[in-house]
């Protein structure tokens, strides 16, 4: 029946926890010195699995972001230089060349649009899966501080007695 009882307050406190940090902004943790210096003090390890997980998110999003960019800016261009292709291949009428280089730049244009498609879906997802995996940080966290806190109050009042009987003494 104890092990029910500690299960029912191991939940009680991470609703307690989590209704602690609804509607507030958490930095992510893995970019924070703070929380690694808070990690140290404790001699809490985090789960680094969790910890790397989140760094892999963060590295796979600046990595799309960085490509994106690049890539409408590759398409920029394609779209500068098509302008005057086309209007040369009015002019000239059948010329296999320069149609050829129209074809390809066409080809080219709809890729990178397909690419910046799926780069944007996949850099919608990313900041929930980041903000999930966060939150799971910092309710190990705080359940790491709160057994500091406890093992400290429980030490606070063995001492208290320890002094308060040594005075009867």
């Amino acid at each position: 029946m104890g092990n029910g009882n500690a299960e029912e307050n191991a939940q009680d406190r991470q609703a307690a926890f989590k209704n602690a940090l609804t509607g507030k902004h958490l930095p992510v943790l893995t970019l924070d010195n703070k929380w690694y210096r808070l990690l140290n003090k404790t001699g809490s390890v985090p789960l680094k699995e969790t910890e790397d997980a989140l760094n892999q998110l963060l590295k796979r999003q600046g990595k799309l972001n960085t490509e994106s960019k690049d890539i409408r800016n590759l398409k920029k261009k394609l779209m500068k230089e098509i302008v005057p292709m086309v209007d040369e291949a009015e002019q000239q009428g059948e010329n296999s060349k320069l149609n050829k280089q129209i074809e390809d730049h066409k080809r080219l244009i709809g890729e990178c649009n397909e690419k910046l498609e799926a780069y944007e879906d996949e850099l919608k997802d990313i900041p929930r899966e980041i903000e999930r995996i966060n939150l799971q940080l910092m309710m190990f966290t705080m359940d790491c501080c709160y057994d500091i806190m406890k093992d400290n109050d429980k030490q606070i009042k063995e001492t208290a007695e320890w002094v308060g009987a040594i005075r009867i003494e």
